[in-house]
């Protein structure tokens, strides 16, 4: 096999799985959202229902790191490593805020 055979065998297979990733995710939205059109008819649907503290501080922190995250790249394509590892020191801030908060 040659090189560019191989290259090419190996984009298909990046391919493939690219498919399969994008048919699971798309499976897991509709059973998600059938889900929740089934409950919503129900008469006990969200009475009582509290969002828990941690799911929206652990969301503002995965969204947050992902901005700092973003900000770092393009630090980093304008050539500035002061704010570079600003953005990057914060990232890792939030990364490990989001691993040791629920222990």
């Amino acid at each position: 096999m040659t090189a560019q055979e191989h290259s090419n065998r190996k984009g298909q297979s990046y391919k493939l799985l690219l498919w399969f990733a994008m048919i699971s995710m798309v499976m897991m939205f509709a059973g998600l959202t059938s889900a929740y059109v089934v409950s919503s008819s129900r008469k006990d649907w969200l009475i009582d229902f509290e969002m828990p503290n941690a799911f929206i501080l652990s969301t503002l922190a995965i969204i947050l790191s992902s901005i700092t995250f973003h900000l770092a790249g393009k630090s980093i394509k304008q050539n500035n490593r002061k704010l570079t590892s600003i953005w990057l020191f914060a990232t890792l801030g939030l990364g490990v805020y989001l691993l040791f908060y629920n222990f």
